[in-house]
């Protein structure tokens, strides 16, 4: 993979897909040792506000009951196109586009992560 013309934003956002994708393909117990170990890095060379932070839990897909759970939760109001509709009932095509990192999406990450969007963060 070549970062070297990518800003940090960009770089990281890279990295975090890259891990993403691999981390499909691992066993449970590798998965765990693989996220053990990359959190106890980020935990020394993270100065990033508590709120924008990814932990390793956050990059594992839900087991068994946590799907089921989620699979009964209504969409948020801001899904306006299927919102109130219960995770299961909305067509799989529109929960993959939803997936999709978007450009608003990456800008907002970024936005956040600047200086700027941490002040709020911390002000708030």
């Amino acid at each position: 993979m070549k970062l070297g013309r990518l800003n940090a934003q960009e770089q990281a956002a890279e990295v975090i897909d890259l891990i993403k994708s691999e981390l499909l393909d691992m066993s449970t117990t590798h998965r765990r040792i693989f996220l053990g170990v990359l959190g106890r890095f980020c935990k020394t060379h993270n100065d990033t506000p508590e709120r924008l932070r990814v932990t390793a839990a956050e990059l594992q897909p839900f087991n068994e009951s946590e799907s089921k759970r989620f699979d009964s939760r209504p969409l948020p109001d801001v899904f306006k196109k299927h919102a109130g509709q219960k995770v299961r009932d909305v067509p799989v095509d529109y929960l993959c586009w939803l997936t999709d990192p978007k450009p608003f999406i990456k800008e907002l990450r970024r936005y956040m992560k600047s200086r700027r969007g941490r002040s709020r963060i911390e002000n708030e």
